[in-house]
This record gives C-alpha cells, structure tokens and sequence, in this order.
C-alpha cells in the first residue's frame, strides 16, 4: 500500500561515516567467512545470498539491527527505517556474492590473465587495468602490504565498468518508474516481504501469522545450519542424505523418475525460495510450473526417438546447465528449450514492456520537451534531466567498452544487450516475480557476441572480444555482477519509497550516495584481504583460456543458425501471449511465465516444483479468504519466514567469525 509522501531532512556527515563504517567492516567479514566455503560462501554472508530468489540480505539486518534502539526508548522514523534498507540493498550488492563477485573482481581476473597460455596472455597483458605480473605473484603467498599503487588500473577498472552501468540502468529505470510501480503496479515481492518485516520490527506489531514465519523460518533454516555444521547433528530434513546444496538444489538424476525421464533433473528445497514464490502473481506460476511439465514431456519423445544419447547416465546438474550440449534437454537439440526464453523471448519481452508503454513513453518525451510539466510532478527528476542520464549512461558504457579494445560493434552489443536490453529485462521480472532472469553465465549470456562470430572466436584473438565476453559472462552471472544489479537496485528502493512514504529522490540519493562510497571500499579491501591472506583465499589457477571468454568453451554451443531458430520461436512466443494477454483478460499464460521456467538460474536450481507448490498454496488461500487473507495473513507469513532466514543468517555469520579463530 503507497504510504502519504513524508519529508526529513539528511543528516549528511552521519549517513556518510555510517556508510563508510557499514561497508569497511561488512567486506571485511565477508572475506573472512567466505573462505570457509559451503554455506559460508552462499548462504551465511552478508552480500545477496541465495539463488534464484536473491536476497540482499543488510536490507533487512540493518532494520533487525536497529530494534534494540528502540529498547531505549527511542523510535526511528519510517523514512529512516528506509534509508537504511537501500543504504543495506545497495551494500550487499556492492559486496558481492563471495563465490563469483569478491573472489574475481579485481584479484581474481588479474590472476587468471597472468595464469593464460600465451596466446591470450600477449593480447591480455595489453589492456590498462592489468596490474603486474609481480604484483599477482607477490599476493597469491599472501602477508604482503597491499600495494595499492600496482592494483589502482585493475580497482578502476571495477569503478568504471559498475560505475557505467549504474548510471545507464538507473537512468532507465528512473524513466520507467512512474509506469510500473504507478500504473502497473509491479509488487516487487522482495521489496513487499522484507518491508513488511522491517515496518512490523519497528512497531512492534507482530501479529500471530509474522511470528509463526518467522518460527517457521528459523526452524528450518536453523536445522539446516546445524546439520552443516555438525556431522553428529541428526539430518531431519534429509539435507545430507539428499546432497542439497547451500541453496536448496537436489540432484533427482539417480533416483527412480531420473533414471527414466531425461528431463526430470533437479528440484528445490531451500525454504525462502518457497516464501518468496508465494508473492509471485497466481497467473506466473501456473505458466511456469505447467509450461515445464510440457517440457518433461516433449523431452521424453525426443528422447525416445533418440535424442540426449547417454543423459539418464549423467547427474541431474550435468543434464541441466554444466554438461555438454548434446545431452542436455534444456540446450540440445531437437528443443534448445532455454535457447528459446533466454534469446528471442527476452528481446521480444522488453520490446513489448516498450510497446504497451508507448503511450506513456510519449508522454515523458513531451515532458522532456516541456509540453507536459504536469506529468513529471512526483518524479526524483526532471523529464529532460532524465534523458540526459540516460544519454550519459550509453555514452559512459560505449566509452568504457571502447578502451577495453572492442570494436564498435562489439562495444555496441554490449550497450545494447547488457546495458539496455538485459537490464530491463531483469529489473521488471524481478520486480514482478523476485527470481533472477538474465542471470547465469553459462552456455547463453554471451550470444550476442555470436551475431559476429558465431561460435568461432576471432583470430588473432583479441582483447576487445575477451573484455566484451567477460561482460556478458561474469557482469550477469549473479545479482551482484553489475550490468543489471543496479537496475534492479533503483527500482526496488523506489518501490520501497512507495511502501514507506518516503520520497523516491530522497532515497534515490541514498542509492547514488552508498554506492559511491560501497563500491570502491569493496575493491579496495578485495585487494588489502588477499594481500594479507594470500592462499588461504580461493585462488582459480587455471588461465582465461578455460573460461568463458576462451576459445574452447566458446566454440562449444551449436551454431548461431540454429540459436536463431530457437531465438525466432521465443520470440514468436512471447508476442503472441503478450497479445494474448492484452486482448483477453482471462487468458491463463503469461509470458513472464514461460521466460522464468526455461531461465538459466531456474533450470540450474530446478525450482519448477517451488513453482508448483507456491501455486498450490495461493490459490488455495485466494480460493478459501480471497485477497483479504492473501495481504492480511499470507504476506505476513511469508515475510515472517525470510526473517526467521535472516536471524539465522545473523547466526551463520557470526559462527563463521567464530570458527575462524576457533576451529570446530
């Protein structure tokens, strides 16, 4: 519910040393717990931790943290209980999730341009941010004073490259902000769940539907922690038995329906994903949950008429997204089912968001052209100023791109794939579902690249392909990866400015003010900690030739002919239910629907069956209460479970700590 707009003022100098504190000490225990690995590497951090369901988890620790304050009598208002969960969202993104971000940006990449076969290494060496081969050598033993002056290119390049993206996707989403979250309406369940958590904490309203999530929450994920940590702990919820990784995924290849059906991989266990999938509109998980069950389908017939030779051999995670593309029923032929949404179907859904916002989209311009003042009234900004972010942005992102050696084409593709169209694509199914969509470098972010190489890299190899791959690749393998975390960023805060009342250029401030400050103390202290802990931090020894920028890996997909098949179809997809959709109300799919189930961070983390659960329980509270019961005990319940998650969140990290020094 959209909250009467409250004004108060910004004690600058407090907000910026709190900010500068937060981030120095939060970066410097993620690098600590982290190296411990499993659950300390996913799970018990305090950047985004979980997947596909991301959450930032200081955007609700920040708030948990500040009740004792109010022990003493003092009560904070609901406009600094939002200034803290953006100054928290945009801190954990800016950390990073340890197990890709803090780990390869900046240390991580420089090591693996030292560590390539010469091919790579004689174009590699030649880019600006590449810091001595002395100074990586010199860090991997570890105990050395950091020296700052030999990483400066490589921390700079990690300012430009997030910077230029921050300014491009926020700049976008303050032009959309009026359209979705005014007109639209997209809920933007993480925003809805974690602030009805915090407003609850800071009321003391607890209400019996919050504290039995919350019970629920802790219960769970607490017997999951224990079970983690002590071998002797019995394993209740089968954890162990089952091999469930930190974020739920099980591997259901061996069992009996894996080792008949091709299609039937992995499921899901972690128990926010399923309070999160509960707040995704009733129509999007019916789609995605029956259009998968299509898929389990369809696979086998392939299968039987002998496709996917050898996959009912191979684990449920190799089926899925990590083995060869021959046989995998998500990648291969005869289906390239994830070809399919992640290709054509995501271009053709931003283009549709485009086209049902024409009318809108013409407003802003005549607004931008003083025509229409009235409409940018409740804007951070001016129409026109907005633009010219917006223009700043590409320029920033084609300008950047542009001195890592790639070609205009290259630099191109990246502006307009990565900078626009994955960015916007993320931003809404995030705010409309909470799950990732353009995430996960594996076997797609980079097909944009093949409209010029198609599955052949350039020869001579050269370092403006390498650096526009990277992008693709590790800028969206997770929510942290910078190409669309700042996107999704803007717009959550401006969501939670709508929940709270408090004003979006307000807390807009806030985003832009943390990170500027966040992302450079996350660099910095990324090199300090691998300069003092050296090999006790994960070190990836193999070169860039492995990886996704590497001849080898790139030459391994099938052909672009046949993704722009698969792109064609998708795309065909999308239009047709987008139509569908706006010409009949009572059509049943929806094409979010059918871009989230074939998605790669979905597929990887098989959550069709969360999906079909979520749908289960909504429409069977809908059915008994209707909309009443869903807002007045349903989102309580669920946001009472991602705060029970996030106390033992709290625990983990602070056992972490402990196991540090004291190893149990």
């Amino acid at each position: 519910m959209t909250q009467e707009v409250t004004i108060e003022k910004a004690n600058w100098p407090l907000w910026i040393f709190f900010i500068f504190i937060l981030n120095l000490v939060a970066n410097m225990i993620s690098g600590t717990v982290g190296i411990l690995g499993q659950f300390y590497g996913c799970i018990y951090g305090l950047g985004p931790v979980s997947i596909p369901f991301t959450m930032p988890v200081l955007a609700l620790m920040l708030p948990i943290l500040s009740y004792p304050v109010s022990l003493f009598g003092i009560k904070l208002s609901k406009t600094t209980l939002a200034r803290l969960y953006v100054i928290g969202l945009v801190s954990s993104m800016a950390i990073g999730n340890f197990n890709d971000a803090w780990m390869s940006w900046p240390v991580g990449s420089a090591n693996r341009v030292w560590a390539s076969p010469d091919e790579y290494l004689n174009v590699l060496r030649t880019l600006w941010w590449v810091p001595p081969r002395d100074a990586v050598l010199r860090m991997r033993a570890g105990g050395v004073a950091p020296d700052f002056g030999a990483w400066m290119p490589a921390i700079m390049y990690c300012i430009l490259f997030q910077g230029s993206f921050f300014i491009l996707s926020s700049g976008l989403m303050l032009l959309f902000r009026r359209r979705w979250l005014e007109v639209e309406r997209v809920p933007y369940p993480f925003a809805v769940a974690m602030w009805e958590g915090t407003s609850r904490i800071a009321e003391k309203k607890f209400g019996t539907p919050f504290l039995i999530g919350t019970v629920i929450g802790v219960v769970l994920n607490l017997q999951i922690m224990l079970a983690f940590l002590f071998p002797w702990w019995p394993d209740l919820l089968g954890w162990r038995t089952l091999g469930t990784s930190p974020n739920g995924c099980v591997n259901a290849g061996g069992d009996m329906l894996g080792r008949t059906l091709v299609a039937w991989m992995r499921y899901n266990a972690q128990p926010i994903n399923f309070a999160m999938a509960y707040l995704i509109p009733l129509d999007v998980l019916f789609t995605s949950w029956v259009l998968w069950i299509v898929f389990i389908v369809l696979a086998q017939i392939a299968y039987a008429m002998g496709a996917y030779t050898g996959a009912l051999d191979l684990s449920g995670c190799c089926r899925v997204l990590i083995g060869a593309f021959a046989t995998s029923p998500t990648w291969g032929p005869p289906l390239y089912w994830s070809w399919m949404p992640l290709t054509g179907g995501m271009l053709a859904f931003v283009i549709m968001l485009g086209w049902h916002s024409r009318g809108y989209l013409s407003e802003t311009i005549k607004a931008a052209q003083g025509k229409a003042p009235d409409v940018e009234s409740k804007e951070p900004f001016s129409y026109r100023t907005i633009y010219m972010v917006i223009g700043l942005g590409l320029v920033a992102v084609f300008g950047f791109m542009l001195s890592l050696q790639a070609t205009v084409a290259e630099a191109l593709l990246v502006v307009f794939f990565g900078g626009i169209i994955y960015n916007v694509a993320e931003a809404y199914m995030r705010g409309l579902s909470g799950a990732a969509f353009a995430q996960e470098r594996s076997k797609w972010s980079h097909w944009p690249l093949r409209l010029l190489y198609s599955n052949v890299a350039p020869t001579p190899y050269t370092a403006g392909f390498f650096s526009s791959a990277v992008i693709f690749a590790r800028g969206i393998n997770t929510a942290s990866g910078g190409v669309h975390t700042w996107g999704e960023v803007t717009m959550h805060s401006f969501r939670v400015a709508d929940l709270s009342g408090s004003r979006p250029r307000d807390l807009y401030k806030f985003v832009a003010l943390t990170f500027a400050l966040a992302i450079p103390i996350t660099m910095f202290v990324r090199v300090w900690w691998y300069s003092i802990l050296g090999a006790r931090l994960p070190w990836c020894t193999s070169g860039w030739d492995c990886g996704d920028p590497g001849r080898s890996p790139f030459a391994t997909s099938p052909p672009m002919g046949e993704i722009a098949v698969a792109g064609v179809v998708g795309f065909i997809i999308v239009v047709g239910l987008s139509l569908l959709r706006a010409r009949y109300a009572w059509f049943p799919l929806h094409p979010a629907g059918f871009l989230l189930q074939g998605a790669a961070r979905e597929i990887w983390t098989g959550v069709w069956d969360v999906f079909l659960a979520a749908w289960v329980l909504k429409w069977l509270t809908l059915r008994i209460g209707g909309s009443k019961l869903y807002s007045e005990k349903g989102v309580p319940l669920a946001s009472g479970v991602l705060f029970g998650f996030t106390i033992v969140v709290i625990v983990g990290v602070l056992s972490g700590i402990i196991r540090w020094f004291f190893p149990f």
